[in-house]
């Protein structure tokens, strides 16, 4: 079985992008599938392609430059592709890739996936129009959580024809691959950071989204109390220069850091305290997951599925979106109450191993593969 994923740029380092990573070890792991990965933009020494190139995964990028994601040229470059190395199925990841994905494989008559990565929330006009008009041709959809899911039933309006087409497989985490390069103290000596000091991590790219005004307010009544708080941000975003302004309007230029983009995230994690994610609205974030299988106890926002994932005083603590008081006084909680951080971690991390470890995934994308051929 040959399994072609298709995804809009694989250099963008997000949640998206690391599922094409673990789907295909895991694929190849399995043994019983070839995979080949395109990425419709991006340059071959970008961090996600070297990790395919690690693995003899043959990765192409189409175009190295940007492109409008209704460019003619790209349906036209990936239908020859496609047509070259006749995939069994075409697996394809955010609305760019999708989009173009789709047309070839209905052209090439070959079964398609398409993969939502996130909510139908705050999107262009002409995403949902696409996502009406090809649903019902589509071999499968998957959606990455239940929120995902029922965000398809309800702005696509799904009949119960077209809902028998929608799966449900929750994201998840390679193990192998996320495993820590370097220990804790090494990792904040690098950061300038101290021992003792308490380490709030937010990795997210830096968008209206996840929340990054909210959490730098809340954080700043922090730090008048605790001196020693830190927060380390790493992702990198249209809004790098209003969060960076909104740091210096708090005056917390030597208490938070702007990592950018990083793909040490395991040991960042791994150099923390507490993973905090006020975001306002959410699929399944991956580095969430990512964060509780390192024992990190998590504050996030009583959004999506991470209220499900995340229960208070149990794993972690919630917050309703833009409640700068809440997200204060759970961070002063995690400050002030160490054993609960410990046992919170240990919580989170049984979660995860239990049931969101690459190889359950793994069994369930190859039988609805099966299920289409």
């Amino acid at each position: 079985m040959h399994i072609c994923q298709i995804i809009w740029n694989i250099d963008a380092i997000g949640g998206a992008e690391r599922m094409v990573v673990n789907i295909a070890a895991g694929l190849q792991e399995q043994g019983k599938s070839d995979i080949t990965v395109l990425s419709i933009l991006g340059k071959s020494d970008s961090y996600y392609s070297q990790k395919l190139k690690e693995m003899g995964i043959p990765l192409l990028h189409l175009f190295p430059d940007a492109q409008k994601a209704y460019n003619p040229k790209i349906t036209t470059k990936l239908y020859k592709i496609l047509k070259l190395i006749s995939p069994d199925v075409v697996h394809t990841h955010l609305w760019g890739a999708s989009l173009h994905g789709y047309i070839c494989a209905k052209l090439l008559k070959i079964p398609i996936v398409v993969h939502e990565h996130n909510v139908l929330f705050n999107r262009k006009w002409y995403w949902d129009f696409f996502d009406r008009v090809t649903f019902r041709s589509r071999s499968r959809t998957i959606a990455c959580s239940l929120p995902v899911y029922l965000s398809l039933v309800e702005t696509l309006k799904l009949n119960s024809k077209q809902k028998k087409t929608l799966v449900i497989i929750n994201n998840c985490i390679n193990e192998k691959e996320f495993a820590v390069s370097k220990d804790r103290l090494s990792v904040r000596k690098e950061l300038g950071l101290a021992e003792n000091d308490f380490v709030f991590i937010n990795v997210a790219s830096l968008t209206e989204q996840k929340g990054h005004r909210y959490l730098i307010e809340a954080f700043s009544l922090v730090v008048k109390e605790y001196h020693n708080a830190k927060l380390l941000i790493a992702g990198d975003g249209i809004l790098k220069n209003d969060i960076t302004m909104h740091i210096e309007k708090h005056k917390l230029s030597s208490n938070v850091i702007l990592l950018g983009i990083r793909k040490d995230v395991a040991d960042l994690l791994n150099a923390s305290d507490i993973f905090i994610l006020p975001s306002l609205w959410e699929g399944l974030p991956m580095v969430l997951l990512e964060a509780m299988y390192r024992k990190l106890p998590a504050i996030v926002s009583n959004v999506g599925i991470m209220k499900t994932l995340v229960t208070d005083h149990v794993n972690g603590l919630l917050a309703d979106p833009m409640d700068t008081a809440k997200l204060h006084e759970h961070m002063k909680f995690f400050i002030t109450n160490t054993l609960e951080k410990i046992k919170m971690g240990c919580e989170a991390e049984k979660i995860v191993t239990k049931s969101f470890l690459i190889n359950v995934y793994i069994d369930s994308l190859t039988g609805i593969y099966r299920q289409i051929l």
